[in-house]
C-alpha cells in the first residue's frame, strides 16, 4: 500500500466520477469526459455567523445580487505517509448558459488561499468569501464553481493532470444544474418561471423551536408527479407579490436533479423574522429562460 499510495503527497478533491469500471476490459479506467471533474465536498453558507444556531447558515439554489457568501471546499491529502505543504486553493466561478446550463466563457478566480499544509490522510475545510455584486445579469444568471489545487510543482502520487489521474481540479454544481444569482430588488421573479403542469405540489410551513426572539420554519414541500421530468431543477418557496408591485419575495430554494414519477418530500429551512407562514407558496421550475407567466402552483400553507 505504501509503495502505491505513499512516498509523495496526494492532495485531492473528492471526484467520484474520476474513474469507471470498463465492462469491456474488466478494469478501472480514467474518465475522459467532463464528468471527470464533477466534485463532491463543496457547499455554500451565508457570510455572517449566526449566534442562534452557532453556525454559518447553509444556502442552496440561489441568492440575490450583492449577497456575500462563504464557499467551503473539503481538501484531502490521501497520501499514507507524506505531508503536503505550500498548497494553494484557487476558487473560481464560471457562467452557465441559462438555456442549456453548459459553461460559457472563462472561469474567474475570486479568491486564492494562502499556502496550506496537510498531514498524511488528513482533510480540511477551506473557505473563501464570494461577493455576488453585479453577477445577476439582466435578470438572473446561473454559475458553477471551479476549484483548483496548486501544489507548486511538487510531485503528487496521482500527478496534477487528468491524463495521470490527478485529483486537483473540480466543478460544482453539475449534472445539469447551477447556482443562481438573481437581480437585486426582485430577488426572483417567480412569475417568469415556466412550471411543471403535470406535478401537484403542496406546502406546509412547520415551526422550529428557537430561543426567544428568533424565527425559523421548515418548508415541507410534497411533490407528486404523474411522470418523470428531468427538466425540473429548482424548488422555490415564495411570498406572493404585494398588491401592485408584481414582485415575489423568495424565502428559500433547493436544487433538484429532476422529478421522478410519484411522490417525494423535501424539507427546506426558512429563516424570516417577518414571515406569516400562512402566506407562503411554493414554485417548481426548470430555472431556465423566462417563459409565459403563470400563477404559482397550488399549495396548502399552515
Amino acid at each position: 500500500w505504501k509503495d502505491t499510495y505513499g512516498g509523495k503527497p496526494d492532495v485531492a478533491l473528492n471526484l467520484p466520477n474520476r474513474v469507471f469500471f470498463s465492462k469491456t476490459d474488466f478494469d478501472w479506467q480514467l474518465n475522459t469526459k467532463d464528468s471527470y471533474y464533477w466534485m463532491r465536498g463543496l457547499y455554500l453558507t451565508k457570510a455572517e455567523y449566526d449566534e442562534t444556531i452557532e453556525a454559518y447558515p447553509f444556502v442552496t439554489g440561489g441568492v440575490e445580487d450583492g449577497t456575500k457568501l462563504r464557499v467551503v471546499v473539503r481538501v484531502h491529502n490521501f497520501s499514507l505517509d507524506t505531508s503536503a505543504t505550500g498548497v494553494k486553493v484557487h476558487f473560481a466561478y464560471r457562467t452557465l448558459d441559462p438555456e442549456t446550463l453548459k459553461p460559457v466563457g472563462h472561469a474567474k478566480v475570486f479568491t486564492t488561499s494562502p499556502p496550506l499544509s496537510f498531514g498524511p490522510r488528513s482533510v480540511k475545510e477551506i473557505a473563501a468569501k464570494w461577493d455576488t455584486s453585479g453577477l445577476a445579469g439582466e435578470n438572473r444568471t446561473p454559475y458553477r464553481f471551479e476549484i483548483t489545487l496548486d501544489t507548486g510543482g511538487v510531485a503528487q502520487v496521482h500527478g496534477d493532470s487528468r491524463d495521470s489521474g490527478g485529483n486537483n481540479k473540480g466543478f460544482w454544481p453539475w449534472g445539469g444544474s447551477g447556482f443562481y444569482v438573481f437581480k437585486k430588488g426582485a430577488h426572483q421573479r417567480a412569475l417568469e418561471f415556466p412550471h411543471a403542469a403535470h406535478a401537484q405540489v403542496s406546502l406546509v410551513m412547520e415551526p422550529i423551536e428557537q430561543p426567544e426572539g428568533s424565527h425559523s420554519h421548515t418548508a415541507k414541500v410534497t411533490i407528486d408527479s404523474a411522470a418523470d421530468d428531468p427538466r425540473q431543477r429548482l424548488v422555490v418557496v415564495i411570498l406572493p407579490a404585494a398588491a401592485g408591485d408584481g414582485i415575489h419575495r423568495v424565502l428559500a430554494s433547493r436544487i433538484i436533479r429532476g422529478l421522478r414519477q410519484g411522490p417525494q418530500t423535501l424539507h427546506i429551512p426558512v429563516s424570516s423574522p417577518e414571515l406569516d407562514p400562512r402566506t407562503a407558496r411554493v414554485w417548481l421550475t426548470p430555472g431556465g429562460a423566462p417563459g409565459t407567466p403563470h400563477l404559482p402552483l397550488s399549495s396548502t400553507p399552515q
